[in-house]
């Protein structure tokens, strides 16, 4: 990063904390909050450094061009996931008004994510949509309730955003022959598979496949048999577990 220098004071305790820590209601950086939600923060009107992944996308989903560079960025509101949903799915008008001009480009955003979201399922795309958790605390974080936290067209739209920019960059470093840190999810244990594909049959679910060679394609229709039906979860959770 161009504010935490290697060998700096910084930099060693950010390698000592590992990563920021999550909790209920709060949030242990791992930099100091002075860079995290300061400058180091995409603040709402605020000029911040970044590095750009500029992508132009067909109306298949395939990623025709990109470029990866320096640059400066501002953030003209800083929105959140209610909001966004409020937008595009409740087409709650109060929200809608106070967003007017940003309105046109969220719906475009909502139509590119449904588009790269289909040519991620033709890919053979395994979406495990499990619901989670969300904990509610009073004033002093004491918990008094917890709720399920149902992911709507804003976060999905997220996650289709940072899938198409990361596989962008690893694609690009990967054919400039540039030595770089990959992802990679391992083929599937023959054995979890083949215990996997045998429970499967209690629920009456006969799966046409060879466990040794598996495919994504044939995961994703194990998901498609199960949606809507009371085993859907449990199949998931196993199948999530069957992997590597």
């Amino acid at each position: 990063s161009h504010y935490v220098k290697p060998g700096s004071a910084i930099d060693k305790e950010a390698f000592r904390r590992g990563t920021s820590v999550y909790l209920t209601d709060r949030v242990i950086p791992m930099l100091p909050r002075r860079l995290s939600n300061g400058i180091c923060s995409l603040n709402e009107g605020q000029l911040r450094l970044c590095m750009s992944c500029e992508m132009e996308i067909d109306q298949s989903g395939n990623i025709i061009k990109h470029r990866i560079h320096p640059s400066l960025m501002r953030s003209t509101a800083r929105m959140t996931y209610t909001a966004v949903n409020n937008i595009l799915e409740s087409h709650d008008e109060k929200t809608i008004d106070r967003y007017k001009r940003l309105v046109p480009m969220f719906e475009t955003m909502g139509e590119l994510h449904k588009i790269l979201y289909k040519h991620r399922k033709s890919r053979g795309a395994i979406d495990f949509d499990d619901n989670e958790a969300e904990i509610i605390v009073d004033e002093k974080g004491h918990p008094i309730d917890i709720k399920l936290r149902v992911r709507g067209t804003a976060e999905r739209m997220i996650e289709s955003f940072m899938l198409a920019a990361n596989e962008t960059v690893a694609k690009h470093y990967y054919e400039s022959h540039v030595p770089f840190i990959y992802r990679v999810h391992e083929t599937p244990d023959a054995d979890r598979i083949r215990s996997f594909f045998e429970t499967l049959t209690a629920f009456g679910i006969n799966v046409k496949g060879d466990p040794e060679h598996v495919t994504p394609k044939t995961l994703q229709n194990v998901l498609k048999k199960v949606a809507g039906k009371p085993e859907e979860m449990m199949v998931s959770v196993m199948l999530l577990r069957s992997l590597k």
